[in-house]
Order: C-alpha cells, then sequence, then structure tokens
C-alpha cells in the first residue's frame, strides 16, 4: 500500500527540479513478501519519472521511492503514482506461481506559487468606449497595478502607444491610424490564483476581431487592452471574451459592449412650406427654410430651375445662416 507522498519543494518554480518521495509499504498482515517491481508518476499525458526494481518488502516493511521531475508549466498538477508489484503464490494445484499487484495513489504538485487547496476563479471581464486623446493622461501616471497596453494590431491595439503626429509632419497612412474611438477592455483577476496563457476576444457583427494578448494575471492583478472602434461601421453588439488557464483547466470570462457609431454632424436643409404670388407675368414665390440636421450651415442659395411652359431669369437670391439643428430661418425667395 501507499501511505503517504511528500513534493519537494512544497510549490516549486516551472522547469525547478521536484521530487515525490512515495512511501509505500506492505502490511504487517500480508503474509507473503511483496517485490516492487516499478513506480511510476505520471498524469493522462505524460510519465514524468519511473523506478525500477526497487525493493523486496517483507510483511510490515516499508521504503521510501524517489521520483523526480520537473514541470514547464505553472498551476495545479493532478498526477498518478501507480505501484506495480508482485509476490509467490500457490495456485489450486499447489504449484507455485507469480501474482502481480497494482496500487495507485493521487499526488498534487503545485507550479508557481498556486493554493492548490484554495483555488478561487474570480476573472472578470468589462469593456467600455473611451476617446483615443484621452488614452495619452492615462499614459502619463498609470493606475497602480495597471499595465496600460496601446497600439496598432490590425484595428485591435495592445503593445506599442499610440502616436499623434505633429504639425507639419506628414499624415500616417490610413491603415495605421488609430481611431477617435476605442473600446476599452478591464481583465481583472479577482481569485486566489494565477490566470496564465490570457488572451482577449472580441467580436462584432458575426465577425472576429484580432485577438489581443493579455500577459499572466497574478491575483488582485488588472490588465487594460485596447480595440480600434473605427473597424465597426454600424450600430453592433461587441461580444469580447477572455480565454485564460487556471491550474490545469481552460476557462473564460465574457462581456458584451452595446456600440452605436457616432454620426457625423451635418446640415439638412428643407422647405418647411412654399407661398405663390401672381403679378401680372410675375410669379413670386416665398417660403421657409427649415434645417434638421445635426450642425449648423452658414447660408442658403436658392434658386428656381426652368421647367416646362416657363424660362429661367436671374433669380431672387436669399443668403441667410441657419443654425443649430431644427432652427427655422424664413426668407422670402
Amino acid at each position: 500500500m501507499v501511505d503517504d507522498a511528500t513534493v519537494t519543494p512544497e510549490t516549486p518554480d516551472p522547469g525547478e527540479t521536484t521530487t515525490v518521495d512515495l512511501s509505500v509499504s506492505n502490511s504487517a498482515g500480508s503474509g507473503e513478501p511483496v517485490t516492487i517491481d516499478s513506480v511510476t508518476l505520471s498524469d493522462e499525458e505524460r510519465v514524468y519519472a519511473t523506478a525500477e526494481n526497487v525493493s523486496a518488502l517483507s510483511p510490515g516493511d516499508s521504503v521510501t521511492v524517489p521520483l523526480s521531475t520537473a514541470f514547464d508549466e505553472a498551476g495545479v498538477h493532478e498526477l498518478t503514482a501507480t505501484v506495480n508489484g508482485s509476490y509467490a503464490d500457490t495456485d489450486d494445484d499447489g504449484e507455485q506461481i507469480t501474482e502481480t499487484v497494482t496500487i495507485t495513489y493521487p499526488v498534487t504538485v503545485v507550479v508557481g506559487g498556486v493554493d492548490a487547496d484554495g483555488i478561487k476563479d474570480d476573472v472578470q471581464v468589462d469593456a467600455q468606449a473611451v476617446d483615443a486623446s484621452s488614452i495619452e493622461d492615462d499614459e502619463e501616471e498609470p493606475a497602480a497595478g495597471v499595465d496600460l497596453n496601446v497600439g496598432d494590431l490590425g484595428g485591435a491595439l495592445g503593445g506599442a502607444n499610440i502616436q499623434q503626429p505633429d504639425d507639419g509632419e506628414e499624415e500616417e497612412d490610413s491603415a495605421d491610424r488609430v481611431g477617435d474611438r476605442l473600446l476599452r477592455i478591464e481583465v481583472t483577476n479577482f481569485g486566489t490564483a494565477t490566470a496564465r496563457s490570457v488572451v482577449v476576444e472580441p467580436a462584432a457583427n458575426e465577425s472576429d476581431l484580432p485577438r489581443l494578448p493579455v500577459a499572466d494575471l497574478e491575483p488582485g492583478q488588472q490588465e487594460i487592452v485596447y480595440v480600434d472602434l473605427a473597424r465597426i461601421e454600424k450600430a453592433s453588439t461587441v461580444d469580447v471574451t477572455a480565454r485564460y488557464t487556471l491550474g490545469t483547466e481552460r476557462l473564460t470570462s465574457a462581456t458584451a459592449y452595446e456600440y452605436a457609431p457616432e454620426q457625423v454632424p451635418s446640415a439638412a436643409l428643407q422647405f418647411t412650406d412654399l407661398d405663390l404670388v401672381t403679378d401680372g407675368d410675375v410669379v413670386k414665390i416665398s417660403g421657409n427654410v427649415a434645417n434638421v440636421g445635426t450642425a449648423g450651415a452658414s447660408g442658403a442659395v436658392v434658386a428656381v430651375e426652368e421647367s416646362e411652359g416657363s424660362t429661367r431669369s436671374t433669380p431672387s437670391v436669399a443668403t441667410s445662416s441657419v443654425p443649430s439643428p431644427r432652427a427655422i430661418s424664413s426668407d422670402s425667395i
């Protein structure tokens, strides 16, 4: 039987030599000595260590088998120690035969400072649209614990800083420019274990946007990445999913942001009413013009086009300021 397994060091770092001391014993009541043929330490994917021809144990004896290995990735590694043994016995005819026995024992190895007994998964994602101009202010005095990544990765941001061209400099190529509005994505680890291999995957209008790699998040740590909203031309739901590894599991956390692109302000003029007054061969047209757009108009020019039965003459032209949206300017035409 396996009495115990001790891991040294208790919480090794990735790549550090780790020894699992397995205590194996032969029960005093077994009546037969047992030969330990092999002991292995493994999981579902690989064998980490093997010891062969270990020892012969008389009833009541025990032995400690050291199994040394190293782990490339941090996390909670759930392993199995397997003891293969044999002992001499006799069959029903009284002839001597060799019987085999296999014993398994679970071994948990915690790599990278993760608390195996108190792992709490609480990674949260939040998204909010911000002005690109505000990012420079954040860069000057970043909040404590925040790693600010800003740059251009084909429309998704993370890595290099946003560069605004100085006056007189040649404007950047349109493919390299960053839009005025960005989606600020915060990934925060409120849990008790380090979230590793974090990747943010935004999507909108049933299309995936460029993925954003995020540094490993220790408990209490937050990282921020940005998506260029200029990539999204119409109102839509932007789905944001963060994928990460906690222990040995690949997990996700998600949020959604309702995005409505801001319209470019423009004026829109239309007649609200027209009156015709005839005086012999002369026809006078008067009316009102309203601005139903989202920006003011500096002036308006009105002319009468030729039509069947009439000829165009030099029109009486009215120019006037048509200020804020929906403000009405009245002029005789």
